[in-house]
């Protein structure tokens, strides 16, 4: 699957997790019980789709723990509350 194109601010930004069945399955098992949202969070897979339409309150993040975060090397915490993890285009980067 490819990744999907977002622009934040004029600037243009890739989708760095797939919103697969295959991730989605994994949250499932590893991630779906986020002690900064009430149970069940959703949308899940935070990090493919977005924000948590809950209150996020920040008691722990489970984010590190999860095999997609060290699957996609993501670095940030809480996507619940930041949305989507996402990144550069590597032109942009150099600039």
């Amino acid at each position: 699957m490819e990744s999907s194109q977002i622009s934040e601010a004029g600037k243009q930004f890739r989708s760095v997790v797939a919103d697969t069945p295959e991730n989605l399955r994994i949250y499932m098992e590893h991630c779906g019980t986020c002690p900064s949202l009430p149970f069940p969070p959703e949308p899940f897979l935070f990090c493919a789709r977005g924000c948590s339409s809950e209150m996020v309150l920040k008691k722990s993040c489970n984010c590190p723990v999860c095999p997609i975060y060290n699957k996609y090397r993501l670095q940030s915490l809480y996507f619940c509350e930041t949305g989507k993890a996402a990144e550069r285009r590597n032109e942009e980067r150099k600039a």
